[in-house]
């Protein structure tokens, strides 16, 4: 799953040259605080990372941070915490905005038709979804993206709906950047993984589309 024109930067761990939607993003803060920064929008020099917990575990503990920023840089006890919050509330907003676009549904039935009408891009589950509904689900959709990285409990604040336990995205560039992130956090729960990492193609016709129904 790669965006168009995708920059590339350096992980300071690493080493390697790394597309951005494969990093965590820092800047340091007024008061010498780093501040983790997953939209990648605030002012400063930038301080990459990818996104793995391995990797910003050996950012810390190496002082990676003071080291490139060529000061020294406070870094919170609890940073790879921070950026797990940090990432889940990033896919939670997608899906809130997929929701009030009309281009996501809700609930078994209506992923189920969605994937028959050939109109699903993306199959969300739960992670601590049921085995046999889910295996159903991707039985019919095996060429779309699966993504199975937040519980039932986030994925219901993210809808503004009790019990969410499956979902579908259409066609579109949220769908895109929502894998993005999933992506991104899998690094970090690495217990919960995007299930099938099939890119998600759109166009000028396929953005647009939505589904007839929303379920929401």
């Amino acid at each position: 799953m790669v965006l168009n024109n995708t920059p590339l930067r350096r992980c300071i761990d690493s080493g390697e040259t790394v597309p951005t939607n494969e990093l965590i993003r820092f800047v340091v803060g007024p008061e010498d605080e780093l501040v983790p920064d997953i939209e990648g929008g605030l002012p400063g020099r930038g301080l990459w990372v990818t996104s793995t917990t391995p990797a910003l575990a050996r950012a810390v503990s190496r002082d990676l941070f003071s080291k490139t920023s060529r000061r020294r840089v406070r870094t919170p006890s609890d940073l790879i915490a921070r950026v797990e919050r940090l990432l889940v509330r990033q896919c939670q907003s997608r899906l809130g905005l997929a929701r009030r676009a009309g281009v996501m549904v809700v609930g078994f039935e209506k992923v189920r038709s969605m994937i028959r009408a050939g109109d699903a891009a993306v199959l969300v589950a739960a992670s601590d979804a049921g085995a046999d509904g889910r295996a159903k689900l991707m039985g019919l959709g095996s060429s779309l993206a699966h993504v199975q990285i937040l519980s039932r409990e986030e994925l219901s604040l993210a809808v503004g709906r009790e019990n969410v336990v499956h979902a579908a995205l259409a066609r579109n560039r949220l769908a895109v950047q929502f894998v993005s992130d999933t992506k991104r956090l899998a690094g970090i729960r690495p217990e919960n993984v995007a299930l099938n990492s099939t890119r998600v193609v759109i166009s000028d016709k396929s953005e647009t589309r939505s589904p007839n129904e929303t379920g929401l």
